[in-house]
């Protein structure tokens, strides 16, 4: 159970997908590739999609991810993009927030109740999937598909 709770933690803050330029008071202009993600398997129309893209050293530690992206549900059905991604090692980490409180909300024993991914469709075994499990470079454009659970 302790694993679970921890799991959630992790998905929790990873989630914090905020994090964004978007929200940025400076603009620093990268160039970098462009990541084009495909969402499958969405059950409802309402809320949004909350997506991180993760370095290695991001994925585990708590904090959130430095690139990611907050989707409106209406606009699922085409590619998600992210642009100016650096070169380099990724995994991409998201879910349905179903209810757009902009949380992964979990079950008493901090198992999701909201639908939720990992790049390479990786799964976790009583947690998120291991970085190595969904992990993907980047160093062009690139196309990915992650299914939702």
């Amino acid at each position: 159970m302790k694993k679970i709770i921890v799991a959630s933690a992790s998905l929790l803050t990873l989630f914090g997908a905020n994090a964004v330029a978007q929200n940025a008071t400076e603009q620093v202009t990268i160039v970098g590739n462009t990541l084009s993600i495909q969402i499958q398997g969405v059950r409802t129309r309402s809320g949004q999609i909350m997506i991180g893209l993760c370095s290695e050293a991001e994925y585990d530690s708590g904090e959130r991810c430095a690139l990611g992206k907050i989707v409106p549900i209406r606009d699922i059905g085409q590619p998600i993009v992210i642009e100016n991604v650096p070169d380099g090692t990724y995994s991409v980490k998201l879910f349905h927030d179903m209810n757009g409180n902009n949380r992964l909300d979990t079950n008493a024993m901090g198992i999701p109740r909201e639908p939720y991914g990992f790049s390479n469709n990786a799964r976790g075994r009583f947690g998120p999937a291991k970085f190595e499990d969904a992990s993907f470079i980047i160093n062009k454009a690139t196309s990915i598909a992650i299914r939702l659970n």
